[in-house]
């Protein structure tokens, strides 16, 4: 009987010793509030605020709880300074995706202890994707994470996004201002189109002063903004 299932019958399945996650601002519980209760969030804005954090920890939250229907973690990232394959880079999957995907998987650590990711990354558990092989994929019962979206074209995007079966989060975060690929960026697309239609994707967007990394990170996005650096 899976770990899931078990509490379902009234098994008390402990889970890790770590805090509540917390929100530190307005903003960061609306995103909290809307990725818990919608399938798909986009969350967008400047960087420091939570964007790429936040879901990585609800992600490991949801995994550990037996009360909710996630059994895995899928994260995704574009593949930007090595062209559009990785197949060409060595060793095996992971170990090409790893330094692209390094942000969450810290999150990750940091959530579930890096032993318990290490062997959930071995088992296929928490399972670090190319988009260029998400065709063809179905996810269900998967917590999906598209980090730095900003640097996906229409097409990846569209392709992932209606990949997502049943009992599926998905959540697409990235700065457009920070974007590498100019007006063929399937997340500044994605905008207008759920500005302009009424869909069921819920979209936060950060402000400046939103940002919490820190003080000075906070001062250099306001001053490369005011000087259009």
């Amino acid at each position: 009987m899976s770990r899931k299932n078990s509490a379902k019958r009234g098994k008390v399945v402990p889970m890790w010793n770590k805090p509540v996650l917390r929100a530190l601002n307005d903003k960061q519980r609306k995103y909290i509030n809307a990725i818990r209760n919608h399938d798909i969030t986009l969350g967008t804005g400047y960087p420091g605020t939570g964007k790429s954090f936040l879901p990585a920890a609800l992600a490991a939250e949801m995994l550990a709880d037996p009360r909710v229907p996630i059994e895995r973690i899928v994260i995704c990232r574009p593949n930007e300074g090595v062209g559009k394959s990785i197949g060409m880079l060595k060793g095996g999957l992971n170990e090409k995706m790893v330094p692209w995907c390094a942000p969450i998987i810290d999150v990750l650590n940091n959530q579930l202890g890096k032993g318990k990711v290490d062997y959930m990354l071995e088992h296929g558990q928490i399972e670090l994707l190319p988009l260029e092989y998400a065709r063809g994929k179905s996810f269900d019962n998967t917590f999906i994470i598209l980090d730095e979206a900003q640097n996906v074209d229409k097409e990846s995007l569209k392709c992932l996004m209606t990949r997502i079966g049943r009992d599926t989060k998905l959540v697409i975060d990235g700065d457009v201002g920070q974007c590498d690929i100019g007006s063929t960026s399937g997340l500044g697309q994605l905008i207008n189109l759920i500005n302009n239609y009424h869909t069921p994707i819920s979209h936060v967007d950060f402000e400046i002063k939103d940002i919490v990394r820190s003080d000075i990170c906070k001062y250099l996005v306001e001053l490369f903004a005011d000087a259009n650096f």
